[in-house]
């Protein structure tokens, strides 16, 4: 069953797919869920992608949103302990 939040993001991404420009070097797809996850700018989410090693233990093609989610806020939160 889809939750609310799930919907939210799906609608989110969808959106976004038609506005925000892709980005040589990126997976569009990638940096389009961090954005919606993280609610996050391009450049962060971009950050992101290539600051958090442990992102690549994500299944992009399984994950729900909320799996996403509350991955990114952990690496996100455990890399702002760290500094």
């Amino acid at each position: 069953m889809e939750t609310k939040y799930e919907n939210k993001c799906r609608v989110k991404f969808f959106e976004m797919l038609e506005t925000v420009e892709r980005t040589s070097g990126y997976s569009h797809s990638q940096v389009l869920s961090v954005m919606v996850v993280m609610e996050c700018t391009s450049a962060e989410a971009r950050e992101m992608l290539d600051t958090y090693s442990e992102f690549q233990d994500i299944d992009w093609s399984e994950a729900s949103w909320a799996e996403m989610r509350d991955a990114f806020a952990s690496i996100h939160n455990s890399k702002q302990v760290a500094h």
